[in-house]
């Protein structure tokens, strides 16, 4: 495996101090987390880089109230989410943002929860009758 490296020429020493950027494929997978709940959600270190940024653009789409407080220091909202915007024509065209794969992820999660809590109360009713 290789090692990425920096060659400084010169003769002069460097000094300061370099702040890490977040990392963009945590941020997506953050991102998306967000519309599991319907609870505010503050997010910080998220970069700003395009994927990410179509991202909050994508969940926005979707009905999740976005806020910029800072920076790089966003409040989400789920309170509204509109799950058939994940059928539309406007979301097929985006579907080939790594972003919008795991948005549908995270629907099929919400899909299977869904299913399981309806086969939860069959199963407490037909015990009960």
């Amino acid at each position: 495996m290789g090692t990425d490296t920096f060659e400084v020429i010169g003769g002069k020493k460097l000094s300061g101090k370099i702040e890490p950027q977040g990392a963009k494929n945590e941020a997506l997978q953050i991102l998306c987390a967000v519309i599991l709940t319907s609870e505010p959600v503050i997010i910080s270190n998220i970069p700003e880089i395009r994927d990410v940024m179509l991202l909050i653009d994508l969940i926005k789409d979707m009905g999740v109230e976005v806020e910029k407080i800072s920076g790089d220091t966003y409040k989400f909202c789920a309170k509204n989410i509109n799950e058939a915007y994940l059928d539309s024509l406007d979301f097929k065209k985006k579907q080939h943002l790594f972003g919008a794969l795991l948005c549908l992820s995270v629907r099929c999660f919400l899909e299977l929860e869904k299913l399981f809590c309806q086969n939860l109360e069959e199963t407490k009713s037909e015990e009960e009758g």
